[in-house]
């Protein structure tokens, strides 16, 4: 057979052969190709029997490669299987791998945006509850405030009630006192021209018959025949100037009653003297007038009015236990009438001994302390810091009579005092103000202003100022009040430390004394202000002795603000008269200039008119008006002045009637009894 007939019989077979071998894989149909040329080579050459070995050989070496290539086929095919499957676990771990990460991620992303979450929410909460706290603490304030305001409406309410009462009453009181005045005056001057005329009469009686009986018994020379006459009738003159002499003037070398120098005018007028009697020479004052001189070569001072009270505080005093309602009665100790005197006759002269020494000549001779003073530092001790202001103690003798919105009346041995807070006035403006507890019941409080200045003060349990000083921003101290023997812990009660001196008795004049001229130049009122205390000082005093104890003040010499005048029953001070105050503002700047350590005190008081309770805390207000002005015109530091109101207990023009010279204001430098002179 032809190979091209063969040829077309394996097509053929080829084509005619099971469909599913179509679906075979390359490597059966390439067997089966071979087998069908195998067989249809060897059909065609079957007819040559000398070919069979040789087809035989070919066919088995053909299958033999076809094994080879299956085997190659297969081991290729495994050996790709198994990189597949390799590469599928790669890529599955990758993928897990790459899964876990993205869930870590993911995991982060969430725990960040959860913390994130959180803490906005905890500032959101924090925010909420910093504004419902605000809103508390807001509607607090609102509920205090306006129950605060209430109050104040309620006081002020109040007080006009009590004023308006009070200004009725006044007016009563004026009007009766008026009335009664005239009454009294006029009842006055007819006994008094009843009693002139029995003095006159009598002391003629008394002259005729001296001079008839020593006409009778002795007659007189020719030579001198008035001698005898005159001799008697200087005797008659001492007896009828006893009940003549004004009440008020003691008796040379005896301690004056403090109650002797206050009579109100009408009552201390004497019947008019003969003109035929013999003038007798008048001792020397030692009750604080005007009258009061040092030699009796010293010029003489300018006349007062009549019913002028005396200059010194002390001799003003009340006499105690006597009162009309809640009132000091104003009528002073005197010599009850008709009581018939004894004393030694007015004419004669002070011995030299008796006189009072002269002032000292500054602070440091005048501070005779008996024992040295060691200040240490007013931030030496460790204290705790308390979050609030203290409440004060009250001695056991003291008594709380009434309160007056920020101020208090209190009663301590029969004795009526206002006391006022002075921290409002001294931490005005401050950056911080905090205390701290100390040891012995004391407080320290301190004041810190916004220039850095700080105002320390200590206390005892009772409120009383211990010691004050200023720290200034570079640290250095100023001493401005110590007081050692209020350090002590048996103090308990208070007494007037005035009580241990002898009465006061003035070396110089008023003049010299009290300080009221009111064109005076600014050089003039510096030099007042700056002199020393009239008599030493036996120890340093605590501001509050000071404000309580008039006979340790009447150490010191005394402005009076005669310029400065207040309305009735009030405190302002008008804005053209705070002009007037310049010159003792710049005489008090200089001081201060000088010595930063200065303290001032600014006294105020009021006329008698009113109740005494009412006075007291209208004149304390007239002292810290002054003191405000000082400060605010003027710039004098707050804590270089102290304030205090007397009412109407020191006046200066005796009357119960209104009176404008009795409405003011005085000043005293009052250092050298406040603070040691070794420590400026």
């Amino acid at each position: 057979m032809k190979p091209s007939a063969l040829l077309l019989a394996s097509t053929a077979l080829l084509l005619a052969g099971p469909a599913g071998a179509e679906t075979s894989g390359p490597l059966h149909r390439l067997q089966s190709h071979q087998t069908e040329n195998r067989i249809l080579l060897a059909q065609e050459e079957g007819e040559s029997p000398a070919a069979e070995p040789q087809a035989e050989e070919l066919f088995k070496r053909q299958e033999k490669e076809a094994e080879e290539a299956k085997r190659t086929a297969q081991e290729e095919a495994e050996r790709q299987l198994k990189e597949q499957r390799a590469a599928e676990r790669d890529a599955k771990r990758q993928a897990d791998e790459a899964a876990q990460e993205a869930a870590e991620a993911q995991k982060q992303v969430e725990e960040r945006a959860r913390r994130q979450a959180d803490r906005e929410a905890a500032k959101q909460a924090e925010k909420a509850e910093r504004q419902a706290q605000d809103e508390k603490a807001k509607r607090i304030t609102e509920e205090e405030q306006r129950k605060t305001e209430s109050e104040l409406r309620q006081r002020a309410e109040r007080a006009k009630r009590e004023t308006d009462t009070e200004i009725r009453e006044t007016e009563e009181i004026q009007e009766k006192a008026t009335e009664r005045a005239k009454r009294d005056t006029r009842a006055a001057q007819r006994e008094a021209e009843k009693e002139a005329e029995k003095a006159a009469e009598q002391a003629k009686r008394q002259a005729d018959r001296a001079v008839r009986r020593q006409q009778e018994e002795q007659p007189a020379p020719t030579s001198d025949p008035e001698r005898t006459p005159r001799g008697d009738a200087e005797k008659a003159a001492p007896e009828r100037s006893t009940t003549e002499r004004d009440p008020g003037r003691p008796t040379p070398g005896e301690r004056p009653a403090r109650s002797e120098e206050a009579a109100p005018a009408d009552e201390q007028a004497a019947p008019p003297r003969p003109s035929d009697q013999a003038e007798q020479p008048a001792p020397a004052p030692d009750d604080g007038r005007r009258a009061q001189q040092p030699p009796a070569s010293e010029e003489e001072a300018a006349p007062r009015p009549e019913n002028a009270a005396p200059a010194l505080d002390s001799a003003k005093e009340a006499a105690p236990a006597t009162r009309e309602g809640d009132r000091p009665l104003r009528r002073l100790q005197r010599e009850p009438d008709g009581v018939e005197e004894t004393a030694p006759a007015p004419a004669a002269p002070i011995d030299q001994a008796e006189r009072p020494a002269p002032p000292p000549g500054n602070d440091a001779e005048a501070q005779r302390l008996e024992n040295p003073v060691r200040v240490e530092s007013i931030r030496s001790e460790e204290g705790r810091r308390v979050d609030r202001a203290p409440r004060w103690e009250r001695p056991r003798e003291a008594q709380v009579l009434q309160r007056f919105e920020d101020r208090t009346l209190v009663e301590v041995n029969n004795n009526i005092y206002v006391e006022s807070p002075d921290r409002p006035r001294l931490s005005r403006d401050a950056r911080e103000v905090y205390y701290e507890d100390l040891p012995r019941q004391r407080v320290r409080e301190t004041i810190v202003r916004p220039n850095g200045v700080q105002i320390i003060t200590i206390r005892n349990r009772y409120g009383d100022v211990i010691q004050r000083s200023r720290i200034m921003p570079d640290g250095n101290e100023i001493l401005l009040s110590y007081t050692p023997d209020d350090d002590r812990d048996e103090l308990v009660a208070w007494r007037d430390p005035g009580e241990d001196l002898p009465p006061l008795r003035l070396a110089i004049s008023e003049d010299e004394y009290i300080f009221d001229d009111p064109d005076a130049p600014e050089d003039e009122v510096y030099a007042f202000l700056s002199q020393p205390p009239v008599e030493p000082v036996e120890r340093t005093y605590s501001i509050d002795e000071v404000k309580r104890s008039a006979r340790i003040r009447d150490k010191l010499r005394r402005i009076d603000l005669d310029t400065i005048t207040f309305g009735f029953g009030s405190a302002e001070i008008a804005e053209d008269q705070v002009a007037r105050m310049e010159n003792v503002a710049n005489a008090m700047l200089e001081i201060l200039k000088k010595n930063p350590a200065e303290t001032f005190l600014i006294e105020g008081h009021t006329d008698a008119v009113g109740s005494d309770r009412a006075n007291l805390v209208l004149s304390d207000r007239r002292a810290e008006a002054v003191a405000e002005a000082l400060t605010n015109v003027f710039e004098i530091p707050p804590e270089n002045m102290a304030t205090q109101g007397y009412g109407e207990r020191y006046l200066k023009i005796d009357t119960p009637e209104p009176e404008q010279e009795n409405r003011r204001v005085a000043i005293r430098r009052i250092t050298p009894l406040v603070a040691p002179v070794a420590s400026r």
